[in-house]
């Protein structure tokens, strides 16, 4: 059994902190997620040792994650968009369990608002999109409503957040 310490938010924060050592080798991952960390350690005048223990720390702690992100368009994924899904209240993780076994939806968010889910989806024609929504999530019980947004062009498809305050 994992136990989990209880930690107030004023303490949790001081604790996972990050230094602007921390952001940096951030920014220069976001830029080039497979920069070598010699390359980095030069960049930022510190030694390799520092950087790779930071980074490790980075990883270990959940601050960052090392993924490819592929092309959906190169790789023949031709219609992307999202669905704003409205369910009974009572069957939410039953249907957020469902969906994540679709392998067309690669984003799940349990929402406010008009409706309780969100969902991204990628695939690679209107026939699979067609089968998606009348096979897979329109049959799932406990759905009321959906609502369907298709990606027409990406205007900014970017994972750079915005400069954390030190």
């Amino acid at each position: 059994m994992i136990g989990f310490k209880k930690v107030k938010h004023e303490e949790l924060a001081l604790e996972q902190r990050l230094d602007k050592a921390d952001n940096e080798i951030i920014r220069l991952l976001k830029i080039n997620g497979r920069m070598p960390n010699t390359e980095i350690a030069k960049k930022m005048k510190i030694s390799e040792a520092t950087i790779r223990n930071r980074i490790k720390r980075l990883l270990d702690e959940n601050f960052i994650s090392v993924v490819a992100v592929p092309n959906h368009v190169k790789l023949g994924y031709e219609v992307a968009g999202n669905i704003h899904i409205k369910v009974e209240p009572n069957k939410i993780q039953e249907i957020l369990k469902q969906l994540k076994e679709m392998q067309e939806i690669e984003y799940i968010a349990h929402t406010s608002g008009d409706s309780q889910i969100e969902v991204d989806f990628s695939v690679t024609n209107m026939e699979e999109l067609h089968i998606l929504l009348t096979e897979e999530i329109g049959k799932i019980e406990g759905l009321i409503d959906y609502k369907l947004y298709i990606a027409i062009e990406y205007i900014k498809d970017s994972y750079n957040l915005r400069k954390m305050d030190q």
